[in-house]
C-alpha cells in the first residue's frame, strides 16, 4: 500500500490518531505530559509506571501525601520527570486549586487521565456527604472530573492532540444506586468513555 493510499484509508475512518502521527505532529511519546488522577493505587498507578518506563513526564495524583511521596520515589527509578500532586476530590476548593496549580506548571497536557474514584465514600455502605454538600460519590466519580477537565482543557487541547479519559471501576455496577448514590450510574456512563479535547 502506499503512502497516499494508506493516508486515505485512515481518513476514511477518521483515524486523526493514526494521522497524527503519521504526519510527525504528535511528540516523541518521551516528549508528552500525563496526568493521572488517583495514580497511588490500582490501575492508576500501574498506568503511571507504564508512563513512566516510557520515559513520559508523569504528573500523579494523589490524596495521600505519603503515597504520593511513595509512588514519585517508586516511579523516579525509571524516569526523573514525575511530579506529585495532592488533592482531596470530594472537596471542589481542593479540585480547584489542584487544577490551577497544574496549568499554571505545565503548558500542554497531552493525556488527562480521570482514573481516581470512589465506590462507596467510607465504605460504610451508608450516604456521606461533603463539607460541600454533595454525596461523596458524586464529588469524586462526577464533580471532579469534570472541574478538573474544565480547568485543565486548554492546556489539553494546547498539546495538539491531547485526549481526556475517563475511568470507571466495574465494581460500582455491582451496587445499587440506591444504596451507593450515583456510582452505579455514573459506571454505566462513562464505562469506557474517552473524550476527544
Amino acid at each position: 500500500m502506499s503512502a497516499s493510499s494508506a493516508v486515505s484509508f485512515l481518513m476514511s475512518y477518521n483515524c486523526t490518531a493514526c494521522l497524527w502521527l503519521m504526519s510527525g505532529i504528535l511528540p516523541p511519546l518521551q516528549d508528552r505530559i500525563f496526568f493521572v488522577t488517583g495514580a497511588t493505587d490500582g490501575i492508576g498507578e500501574f498506568t503511571a509506571e507504564l508512563l513512566a518506563k516510557e520515559k513520559c513526564t508523569v504528573l500523579v495524583h494523589g490524596r495521600s501525601p505519603e503515597k504520593v511521596d511513595r509512588v514519585v520515589k517508586s516511579l523516579q527509578r525509571y524516569c526523573p520527570k514525575i511530579f506529585g500532586f495532592v488533592a482531596d476530590l470530594s472537596n471542589l476548593r481542593d479540585v480547584q486549586r489542584l487544577g490551577e496549580e497544574v496549568a499554571r506548571k505545565f503548558p500542554a497536557i497531552h493525556g488527562l487521565l480521570n482514573n481516581a474514584g470512589t465506590f462507596a465514600g467510607d465504605y460504610s455502605g451508608r450516604r456521606k456527604v461533603t463539607e460541600d454538600g454533595n454525596e461523596y460519590s458524586l464529588a469524586v466519580n462526577v464533580l471532579a472530573p469534570f472541574l478538573l477537565t474544565s480547568i485543565l482543557l486548554q492546556k489539553v487541547r494546547a498539546s495538539g492532540a491531547g485526549r481526556v479519559i475517563v475511568t470507571s471501576s466495574m465494581s460500582a455496577m455491582r451496587c445499587s444506586a440506591d444504596a451507593f448514590g450515583r456510582s452505579a450510574m455514573r459506571a454505566r456512563m462513562v464505562r469506557l468513555s474517552c473524550l476527544r479535547a
